[in-house]
């Protein structure tokens, strides 16, 4: 399996899609997992985070950190 992250500064650089087709070029017939790291990514997890008035110390989220992930690989 391979395993590639994204980070999130890919979206606002107009260079998210270019890569993406590179990817899969590259790895069509492999087993691969793309990861969103950073960037608008966390932005997102933070304002969850926010809007459900969770502390920073509490698990909550880094379990939506990973439910994103989840959500993102599908």
């Amino acid at each position: 399996m391979i395993v590639i992250k994204l980070g999130g500064s890919l979206m606002s650089s107009g260079k998210l899609f270019p890569c993406l087709d590179k990817i899969d070029r590259c790895f069509r017939d492999k087993h691969t997992v793309i990861v969103p790291g950073g960037g608008v990514f966390a932005d997102q997890v933070r304002e969850a985070q926010q809007r459900m008035a969770i502390r920073r110390q509490d698990s909550a989220p880094n379990g939506l950190a990973r439910y994103e992930t989840i959500g993102f690989a599908d």
